[in-house]
């Protein structure tokens, strides 16, 4: 048992509880421990109820609740169970795709940041040892930006989303831009702090760029930069020509 244990990367209670199982002819997955009925469940119908309410009225948990008689709480563990637990989440699902694409170059800018575990070392998925982790190897972030027009990219990691990194970051975009001759008349982020920062804002001021905000909690305005990652967390500096279709998405 000690080496079928070592072999497998588990303990011996687990390769004993394993066989118990195989003889008595069991599955040897562990089995849900969710009751075969519950007697206090809330009914189906009220369920499809709820959700009716959340698509069709986008009715919050709390007005839900008070025009079905539930409790709110009952409400919203359903609604987070259904995947509806997000409001806006069904506004996204039931809004028609806007779809846009600027006549020239540098019209508009989508920038974004994407936060990434640091990877030091192989982990789990190689090479099958849970027990066997990485503690405090900290996160990086990667700041993409996409042109509306081209699709010319250009991303790097940086170690915070910070002020200084993400003016740092705006400053090389503008310098790779203007090396191919594109003139950034606009950018496009979401609402972080960094991107309001005077650095980030003085930098745009300084090259006649005007900055534009997308609605909070809609990240689909700024898909162009949202949707495609921006490529390996390895990577320290990545720059490349992306034309394809692939992009073309609101």
């Amino acid at each position: 048992m000690r080496e079928t244990a070592a072999e497998l990367g588990v303990s011996r209670q687990t390769v004993y509880k394993w066989l118990r199982r195989f003889e008595a002819a069991v599955p040897l997955e562990d089995q849900p421990s969710r009751p075969r009925r519950s007697p206090q469940e809330t009914p189906l119908r009220l369920v499809h109820r709820i959700e009716q309410l959340r698509r069709t009225r986008k009715l919050t948990a709390v007005e839900i609740a008070a025009e079905l008689g539930l409790a709110a709480s009952t409400v919203s563990r359903i609604l987070l169970r259904i995947g509806l637990g997000k409001l806006w989440r069904v506004e996204a699902a039931t809004a028609p795709a806007r779809r846009y694409e600027h006549e020239r170059p540098g019209a508009l800018v989508h920038i974004d940041a994407k936060k990434f575990a640091r990877i030091e070392r192989i982990g789990h998925r190689i090479h099958g040892d849970r027990s066997r982790r990485v503690e405090g190897a900290g996160w990086e972030w990667t700041f993409v930006a996409v042109d509306d027009c081209t699709r010319l990219a250009h991303a790097e990691m940086h170690a915070s989303e910070s002020a200084p990194c993400a003016t740092r970051f705006l400053r090389h975009v503008i310098d790779r831009f203007a090396s191919l001759g594109i003139q950034i008349e606009r950018v496009l982020t979401d609402n972080a702090k960094c991107y309001g920062s005077n650095d980030f804002r003085a930098l745009c001021q300084a090259h006649g760029i005007r900055q534009v905000f997308t609605r909070p909690y809609t990240p689909r305005t700024n898909g162009k930069a949202e949707r495609e990652p921006p490529g390996s967390p390895e990577a320290r500096s990545v720059e490349s020509d992306l034309l394809g279709p692939t992009f073309r998405s609101a």
